[in-house]
């Protein structure tokens, strides 16, 4: 199980994983002001946008039942950013210097209905996409429970994943959903199951690479 544990695991929060240095960071932070200037929004809503994500990022620990803290992975991310206050303190001092000619605020400088119409897809997804973290930290804690011999635990954690990624495929059927789906059938042995769903998920995606080396892998 172990070598597809980590496979299925990393397929959905590779990016997640990601870390950058604190200089990466505020570097990114310093952009988000000033592109955001040139389009026309008011870059000092960049700062309220901060407030936003460190709430936003309690609510997402909760949804798996963490908090900040606590040893889990999305915690020792969170270890390796900068602090809140650090990011907006230095992104304000930033959008001070910023000149008149690079600052175009159009209107209130906020479009919030225009915001709301082109994030209207991503506030729809985003419940399918919570039952799906949940599948992804079930099946983590089966891959623990294999390394420690703990079958019954390994069993329970597994419907566990599975009844959620399939809780999620039915609010949106996502080729990174039903990918995750065949590693879940997979490591149980089910490869015709596993194999139905990696196609699906090149089907819903051409050129899906972590399903196309799935596949790959479970016909070898």
């Amino acid at each position: 199980m172990g070598g597809l544990a980590v496979g299925a695991a990393g397929a959905g929060t590779q990016l997640l994983l990601l870390s950058y240095d604190r200089g990466q960071e505020l570097q990114a932070d310093q952009l988000g002001a000033l592109y955001m200037a040139r389009a026309g929004y008011d870059p000092r809503e960049a700062v309220r946008t901060h407030d936003v994500l460190d709430h936003a990022i309690d609510a997402y620990l909760a949804n798996l039942g963490q908090r900040r803290g606590d040893p889990s992975v999305m915690s020792q991310i969170l270890a390796t950013h900068p602090r809140h206050e650090v990011r907006v303190g230095e992104l304000q001092a930033y959008i001070q210097t910023l000149s008149p000619s690079e600052v175009r605020i159009d209107g209130d400088g906020r479009h919030a209905e225009r915001w709301l119409q082109r994030t209207e897809p991503v506030r729809r997804l985003a419940p399918a996409y919570a039952r799906y973290d949940r599948a992804v930290l079930a099946f983590t804690a089966a891959a623990k429970a294999a390394e420690q011999k703990q079958s019954e635990v390994v069993r329970q954690k597994l419907a566990e994943s599975q009844r959620e990624i399939e809780a999620a495929i039915q609010l949106a059927d996502q080729a990174q959903f039903a990918t995750f789906q065949g590693y879940l059938h997979a490591v149980q042995g089910r490869k015709g199951e596993a194999r139905s769903a990696f196609n699906r998920a090149v089907g819903l995606f051409p050129g899906y690479q972590p399903a196309l080396r799935a596949l790959a892998r479970i016909s070898s």
